[in-house]
């Protein structure tokens, strides 16, 4: 749960390698993409859901949907590997 919390912190926090922060809906479709890579923990991300919800459900009656639609900072590398980076670089060019 501390790790969750800790990446949900660092998505919707200024960080001086990217020009914007993730909003709310953003970040969680990040750290619900990493649940479903099996990095964090479900139970984790569905009790960080619930938290953010206005109606605040139980965590066990929280449904979590799995379609993306926010947009993440432009020019963001969150979750992007450094090889993937360059590659991409170099295609574009």
């Amino acid at each position: 749960m501390v790790a969750v919390c800790d990446i949900y912190d660092a998505l919707i926090n200024p960080r001086p390698y990217r020009k914007g922060n993730f909003d709310n809906r953003t970040a969680l479709e990040a750290i619900t993409g990493l649940a479903e890579k099996g990095s964090v923990s479900w139970n984790s991300v569905r009790r960080l859901v619930a938290a953010n919800r206005r109606d605040r459900p139980q965590p066990d009656a929280c449904v979590l949907s799995l379609e993306k639609r926010g947009t993440p900072p432009a020019e963001n590398n969150y979750g992007i590997f450094e090889e993937e980076a360059v590659l991409e670089h170099w295609i574009s060019d």
